[in-house]
């Protein structure tokens, strides 16, 4: 568990989350949450 505590601890917001051109996008999962833009692959569908 303690590995696991580190890593939360060294990740910071734009380690995970960016703006870009087509919206925003999640660059460890390699996908977008509502993009206004087609892209390939999209996350947070509701």
């Amino acid at each position: 568990m303690k590995a696991r505590t580190t890593y939360m601890k060294s990740m910071r917001p734009q380690d995970i989350l960016m703006p870009a051109a087509a919206g925003l996008c999640c660059k460890p999962g390699d996908f977008h949450i509502d993009p206004v833009r087609p892209v390939e692959r999209v996350g947070g569908l509701y």
